[in-house]
């Protein structure tokens, strides 16, 4: 396996690339000359950013770029449209930037390394979207490549000086439990930048060692590529099947003499390795979001993969009206729904994707679930608003033997929501349960009757299962929250909606008569609020397993909600009712 010298010694130190087909392809730093080059089919253009030195760039995933100079942060609102700075990250003139990347939140983690290397003098930090700036790591010497797993559960990161290259746990969005991947012997070159395949494989360009080292998750040496150069700098995969692994090079501080080919583009096809990954959100500009879109000194997620949300329930109501404000915003839309009609053309205007299903059916719910992941592929899905629901008359059995209330309400969502974690632990994904407020009001679960046998009322049978929701989402957080996965309950308001078109309790009176204009708000404003759980951040926007009323933590919750044990016992009858393993 010999690498494909690209361009030729363009570049004196050249860095950090980056493939994004947004910008034409391959982009990377001339990091003294302060220079972003981006490969052309005629070539390799320039263009000058930073006057001291340029650290990295990396694509918006609305638009434009971001770029690191010595010590300030740039943007730029077209992939070739000038920058404008817009933060200063250090003011130690003996300290520069170096390497960075975007969690899959889209704030941008950057590190910084004296221009001597001495001992501690770089540290590791975190931008959010508002440009607030936190040190996630105090101490470092070098703070090198760093990239996030395809599953975003860990991060990669090298201190070059210290020879190593560590692996975090990433809990919350947070770094935890730093251990070491591999260390490079002495004598044996320094790791440098890094990149991660799909198959989870870390691509570390070796300085003054000749190579790019591939190892395995568990930190064994799987593949080493030979280079024609000493100081190989870093590497990212690219081209139109992402496949070819890209490599810079540097001529820093060799002899002007040095007859090698540093400073040159390397390219070269490892056997099997393929990058791809999930949507990534951006850094936002203060005036208009804009995102970034990258993970490092790597290409995972910069396709043009968008945020994947699938919302159910989406042909009426709140669905269809967070779909019309989620239509512009460059996610993938899912609308799932129970009339074909309604819901493609919900679809036809919002541009996107519909599938129908009936949740009285569980055979329906089994053929979505197996629709979705088809259409999801190896991306995944961000998030999972499930929605469908509704409040019924006189206690009506499905098709499947259950009480109708309980199974479009809790059964159906709960079995889909179990048939898609392999695509929603692929992307730390949100689950947003559409709970209400009856659930405090109505509810109380016998697990040995959830269909209300003993004493029906349509109220009760609502209660019950807006209880199971909020029940439901607990039980997601305690079980995969650790796993990447957030879950979270809410009541949208009393919304003016057909919602209880079929019901014969006194919420019909709400919903069906001159009252609902002075009891209940718009769609529009129902939907605004299941958009902003989707659009949200975890841990930030809305906290896992927490029950809001409308966008309001509220402890009001009916006491059975705080039963864990219930909660579980919930979950296991659930499974045993559709035919899961518990």
């Amino acid at each position: 396996m010999t690498p494909e010298n690209v361009t030729g010694p363009v570049a004196h130190h050249a860095e950090t690339p980056v493939w994004w087909p947004g910008w034409g392809g391959l982009r990377y730093a001339d990091g003294h000359a302060g220079d972003l080059l981006t490969l052309r089919d005629d070539g390799v253009t320039r263009r000058h950013i930073d006057d001291e030195y340029l650290a990295f760039a990396r694509p918006r995933t609305n638009g434009g770029f971001v770029a690191v100079g010595a010590r300030t942060l740039y943007l730029a609102d077209e992939p070739d449209g000038d920058t404008r700075a817009v933060a200063t990250l250090l003011d130690d003139p003996a300290v520069r930037m170096n390497d960075g990347c975007c969690d899959p939140r889209g704030r941008l983690l950057t590190g910084s390394m004296a221009y001597d290397a001495a001992p501690d003098a770089g540290v590791l930090l975190r931008l959010d979207a508002d440009l607030a700036v936190t040190t996630i790591l105090p101490k470092t010497s070098l703070s090198n490549g760093i990239a996030y797993s395809p599953d975003g559960r860990r991060v990669y990161h090298v201190d070059t000086v210290a020879q190593r290259i560590d692996v975090f746990d990433v809990v919350d969005g947070e770094l935890k439990g730093r251990r070491m991947l591999a260390r490079i012997p002495d004598g044996e070159g320094s790791p440098d930048g890094l990149t991660v395949a799909a198959d989870g494989t870390v691509w570390v360009a070796i300085w003054g060692g000749s190579a790019v080292h591939a190892y395995a998750p568990d930190g064994s040496l799987i593949e080493r590529i030979e280079l024609p150069v000493p100081q190989v700098s870093a590497c990212t995969f690219g081209g139109d099947d992402l496949g070819t692994l890209f490599i810079t090079t540097s001529a820093q501080d060799m002899p002007a003499d040095h007859g090698t080919e540093a400073g040159s583009l390397f390219a070269v096809t490892p056997g099997g390795a393929r990058h791809a990954g999930a949507a990534l959100r951006g850094l936002t500009d203060a005036a208009e979001p804009q995102g970034l879109g990258n993970t490092g000194s790597e290409n995972r997620g910069l396709m043009a993969h968008k945020k994947t949300i699938v919302i159910t329930g989406a042909s009426d109501g709140i669905g269809a009206a967070a779909a019309r404000q989620l239509a512009s915003s460059g996610s993938r839309l899912l609308l799932v729904g129970r009339s074909a009609e309604k819901t493609a053309a919900i679809a036809q205007e919002t541009g996107a994707e519909h599938l129908t299903a009936d949740f009285a059916r569980l055979d329906d719910v089994r053929a979505l679930a197996e629709q979705i992941a088809e259409r999801v592929g190896g991306h995944g899905i961000d998030v999972l608003a499930n929605n469908a629901g509704g409040i019924f008359g006189d206690r009506t059995p499905t098709v499947d033997g259950f009480e109708k209330t309980i199974q479009v309400n809790h059964l159906a969502p709960f079995l889909l929501t179990n048939l898609l974690l392999p695509q929603l632990l692929k992307t730390d994904a949100a689950v947003v349960n559409t709970s209400s407020i009856g659930h405090r009001i109505f509810g109380h679960i016998d697990v040995d009757d959830l269909d209300n046998r003993k004493k029906y009322s349509a109220n009760k049978a609502y209660g019950d299962a807006k209880l199971a929701n909020v029940l439901f989402t607990k039980s997601l957080h305690a079980k995969f929250h650790a796993l990447g996965l957030s879950a979270v309950a809410f009541h949208p308001g009393v919304v003016r909606t057909n919602f209880a078109a079929e019901s014969s309790s006194v919420m019909r009176l709400i919903y069906r008569t001159p009252l609902k204009h002075l009891l209940t708000i718009s769609t529009d404003k129902g939907g605004e609020t299941l958009r902003w759980f989707i659009e949200g951040t975890p841990g930030e926007t809305w906290q896992s397993g927490a029950y809001y009323d409308e966008r309001v933590l509220t402890m009001r919750v009916n006491p059975q909600v705080e039963d864990a044990a219930l909660a579980e016992a919930l979950w296991q009858k659930s499974a045993e009712l559709v035919g899961l393993d518990a």
